[in-house]
């Protein structure tokens, strides 16, 4: 695991350079510029999805890459595979982003065994995305190195259908809604 990329993330701004089919600033390019100007505004790291998107941003920034495929729309879509996640850090990602829950994936390998791939044949840190506490635990217990809740109510369970946190005078650590 990387310390000083780790380090390097904490109580700074993450910017999520994204943009869907069809919309008017989808283009590598674009995404790429984009990921190079919030850097220049302060970002200490970018997100990005595609392979194209990851290389060209690669190009263009020194800072840590959070990078991600999609394929389809539901299910297990976001890295959905082992090969995907090779591809992603072949393009120039320090951190594969995949999805952090126990669906089924599409290549048959649970996410602990997919950690463990990514781990045989690379060096980059793993972000599991997570839509609900059961997700962001199950990642943890496989061994990714960051989560996120970056699918909250994507995934068939979300963090609204969790009960709020007890506050203080209710025997709880207080803290507010969910």
């Amino acid at each position: 695991m990387d310390c000083s990329v780790i380090n390097s993330l904490q109580s700074n701004l993450i910017v999520s350079c994204q943009s869907y089919p069809g919309e008017p600033m989808r283009d590598s390019r674009t995404m790429a510029q984009i990921a190079a100007a919030v850097v220049k505004g302060g970002a200490s790291a970018v997100r990005l999805q595609g392979i194209k998107d990851i290389q060209l941003g690669r190009s263009l920034v020194g800072v840590p890459i959070i990078g991600l495929v999609k394929v389809g729309d539901e299910g297990v879509y976001i890295t959905p595979t082992l090969a995907d996640a090779l591809r992603v850090v072949e393009a120039g990602a320090d951190i594969v982003a995949l999805d952090g829950t126990d669906r089924p994936r599409p290549d048959g390998l649970t996410l602990k065994e997919t950690v463990k791939g990514i781990r045989a044949h690379s060096t980059a840190l793993i972000m599991a995305d997570c839509g609900c506490l059961a997700d962001a635990v199950w990642s943890q217990e496989a061994g990714v190195d960051f989560v996120g809740t970056t699918i909250s109510g994507d995934s068939p369970v979300s963090y609204t259908q969790l009960p709020a946190p007890r506050t203080k005078a209710e025997g709880g650590g207080g803290g507010g809604g969910g």
